[in-house]
C-alpha cells in the first residue's frame, strides 16, 4: 500500500466523522480535533510500517490497514451511540450502534463501559417516569442498575458516568439527598459536564428548591448553549413550579429552535396552554398533536388530548384518546384514573368503577383513587362501601380535604345533617378557603333549619371563591329560592350570569324564577339567551313555548 493510498483512506475517514458530527450538530471542535488526531496517529503507524518493512511489508501493511478500518468504524459507531444518547435521549438506538461497535472490537473496554452506563441509565429513566409505585420487576431493575454503577466505579473511578448513574438511581427511589451526593461527585470530577448539571437541577426541583435548580440549569446553558434538555427543564420549573407560563413557553420555544423535532418540548408547551387560566384548548391540542407526529407512541400526549377534550365536556372524544394511551401502556395509571372520571361524568358508573379497580391494583395505597371510587359508589347508592372507601382514604391521607367533603356529602344526602356538618368542618379546618365545603355545610345547616349559619356559610363561600365565583352565587341563589326569598335568588342568578355570560345554568334558573314571580317578559329574554348557549335542549324550547302562550 502506498503512502498516497493511506492518505486517501485517512481523508475519507476524517470526512465521515465530520459528516456525522454535522448531521447531529453535536460534536465540539475539540472533540473533532481529538478524533482526527486519533485517526492520524493510526495512519502514521501504518506509514511507518509500510516504509520500514522489507520482507512481507505488503502483508503487514494490509493487515494493519484492515485493523485500522475496523477500529475506526467501531469508533464511529461508539461516537454516534454516545451522542444520540446524550442529545436525543434515545437509549434504544444508542445501544444498537454500540452493539455494532462491540461486535467489531469485542475487547474494547471503553465500549463495554459505555454500554453498561447507557443500559443502567435507560432502566432508571423508565422508573423515574412512572406515575405509580414500582412492582418487583421494576425494583429489581433499580438494584441491577445500582450494581452496574458500583462496577463502573471500580473500573473507572475517575469517570463521572458511574456517579451520574448512581445519582439517577437514588433520584428514582426518591432518595434526593443521596442523589445530590452522587451528582456532586460527578460534577467535581467533570465540572463542564452540562448533562450532570441538568440532572442535579432535576433533583433540586424534586426537592422544591426551584431557585437552586434554575442556577444549575443556567450554568449548564453557559457551558452548552444548545442544551435543549436544560431549556426543557427550565421551562418545566418556570411553568409547573412558578406558574410563569409565558417564561416557560419562551424556554420551550428556545429548545425547539435547537431541535424542531423535540417532542417533549411540544408536549410541555401544550400543558402551558392547558394549565394557565383561561385555558387555550386549541393551542394545547395543536402542540399535543405535533408531539404525536414526531413520536406516535407518546402515551402521555394521548392522555393530554384526553384532558383537552375532557375539560370541554367532550367526553366521547376524550374517551377515545384515553383508550389509545392505555393501549400503548396497560399500566398507565393516570390514564386509567382519568378515563374513570370521564365514565363517571357520562353516567357509566360500572365502567368507571372497573377503571378505578384497575388503577387501585396498580397503586393500592393511593388515597385519591379510593376517594374517587367512594364518590361513584355513593352515586350508585352503595353507601356502606362508599363510606368504607372514604374512611380508608382518610387513614392514608388524614389531611386530604376531599375525603371529609365527600364523607359529609354521603351523610347530607341521607339527611344525617349533624354528622355531615362535622365532616365539612374538618375539611374547612384543613383549608379555610374551601368553597365547596362552605356551600355544602350551608346546605346541611339549611336542612337543620339553622338559617343564620346556613346563610353565613353561603356568604363565606362567595367571599373565598377565586375561580368561577358564579357557582357560589348559584348555590346561594338556590338556597334563597328554596326559602321563597325570590328577589334575593333572582339577584344571585343575575350576578352569576354577569360573572360568566356563557354559564347557561344561571340563565335557565333566572328564567324559571322570573316566570314564577310573574315577570314573563324578562323570563323570555333569559330563556332565549339560554337557548343560544344550549340550542339542543328540548326542555328549554318547551318552557319558552309555555311562556309565550
Amino acid at each position: 500500500m502506498s503512502e498516497t493510498d493511506l492518505n486517501a483512506a485517512i481523508a475519507k475517514q476524517t470526512e465521515t466523522l465530520k459528516i456525522i458530527a454535522n448531521h447531529f450538530s453535536l460534536e465540539t471542535e475539540e472533540k473533532q480535533e481529538f478524533r482526527i488526531k486519533r485517526i492520524l496517529l493510526r495512519a502514521v503507524t501504518l506509514i511507518t510500517l509500510a516504509a520500514g518493512a522489507t520482507v512481507g511489508a505488503w502483508e503487514i501493511a494490509t493487515y494493519v490497514y484492515k485493523q485500522w478500518q475496523i477500529h475506526s468504524l467501531a469508533d464511529n459507531y461508539a461516537y454516534v451511540s454516545e451522542e444520540i444518547y446524550y442529545k436525543e435521549n434515545n437509549p434504544e438506538v444508542a445501544l444498537n450502534f454500540l452493539d455494532k461497535a462491540i461486535e467489531l472490537v469485542p475487547d474494547n473496554t471503553e465500549y463495554r463501559f459505555l454500554k453498561a452506563y447507557i443500559e443502567g441509565m435507560a432502566s432508571v429513566r423508565t422508573l423515574i417516569n412512572l406515575d405509580r409505585p414500582y412492582n418487583q420487576e421494576e425494583m429489581n431493575q433499580a438494584h441491577s442498575a445500582m450494581a452496574s454503577s458500583l462496577l463502573l466505579m471500580s473500573s473507572s473511578p475517575d469517570s463521572s458516568k458511574p456517579y451520574i448513574l448512581r445519582g439517577q438511581i437514588h433520584a428514582a427511589l426518591k432518595e434526593h439527598d443521596r442523589a445530590i451526593e452522587q451528582l456532586d461527585k460527578a460534577i467535581k470530577l467533570e465540572p463542564e459536564n452540562d448533562f450532570a448539571l441538568v440532572r442535579m437541577a432535576v433533583v433540586k426541583n424534586n426537592q422544591g428548591k426551584n431557585s437552586e435548580a434554575l442556577k444549575y440549569l443556567d450554568k449548564a446553558l453557559i457551558i452548552n448553549p444548545k442544551s435543549k434538555w436544560a431549556l426543557l427543564w427550565k421551562g418545566k420549573i418556570q411553568g409547573q413550579a412558578l406558574n410563569k407560563w409565558q417564561l416557560a413557553r419562551n424556554s420551550y420555544n428556545a429548545a425547539l429552535k435547537i431541535d424542531s423535532r423535540f417532542d417533549l418540548a411540544y408536549y410541555n408547551l401544550a400543558w402551558t396552554w392547558l394549565k394557565q387560566k383561561p385555558r387555550n384548548y386549541e393551542k394545547a391540542r395543536k402542540n399535543f398533536e405535533k408531539s404525536l407526529t414526531i413520536n406516535p407512541s407518546f402515551k402521555e400526549a394521548f392522555y393530554g388530548l384526553g384532558m383537552v377534550y375532557g375539560y370541554q365536556n367532550l367526553y366521547v372524544i376524550a374517551h377515545t384518546y384515553l383508550n389509545k394511551a392505555i393501549e400503548i401502556d396497560n399500566k398507565f395509571l393516570t390514564a386509567w384514573e382519568f378515563r374513570a372520571i370521564v365514565n363517571d361524568e357520562v353516567g357509566k358508573y360500572e365502567d368507571a368503577l372497573a377503571d378505578l379497580n384497575h388503577a387501585i391494583e396498580l397503586s393500592p395505597n393511593s388515597a385519591k383513587l379510593f376517594i374517587r371510587r367512594g364518590r361513584i359508589l355513593e352515586k350508585k347508592g352503595d353507601l356502606n362501601q362508599a363510606v368504607k372507601d372514604l374512611h380508608f382514604a382518610s387513614n392514608i391521607e388524614p389531611n386530604n380535604k376531599k375525603v371529609w367533603l365527600y364523607l359529609g356529602r354521603v351523610f347530607k344526602n341521607i339527611g344525617e345533617y349533624t354528622k355531615a356538618i362535622n365532616f365539612y368542618s374538618q375539611a374547612i379546618n384543613i383549608q379555610s378557603s374551601y368553597t365547596e365545603a362552605y356551600i355544602e355545610r350551608g346546605q346541611a345547616y339549611a336542612g337543620l333549619k339553622q338559617w343564620d349559619k346556613a346563610e353565613g356559610d353561603f356568604d363565606r363561600a362567595i367571599d373565598v371563591t377565586k375561580y368561577r365565583p358564579e357557582k357560589a352565587y348559584i348555590a346561594r341563589g338556590d338556597y334563597f329560592a328554596e326559602r321563597s326569598l325570590y328577589k334575593k335568588a333572582v339577584l344571585d342568578y343575575k350576578i352569576a350570569r354577569v360573572k360568566n355570560s356563557t354559564y347557561s345554568k344561571a340563565w335557565f334558573k333566572e328564567a324559571r324564577l322570573l316566570a314564577k314571580i310573574g315577570n314573563k317578559k324578562k323570563a323570555v329574554e333569559s330563556i332565549n339567551r339560554y337557548i343560544e348557549l344550549e340550542p339542543l335542549n328540548q326542555e328549554a324550547f318547551q318552557f319558552r313555548e309555555q311562556l309565550m302562550n
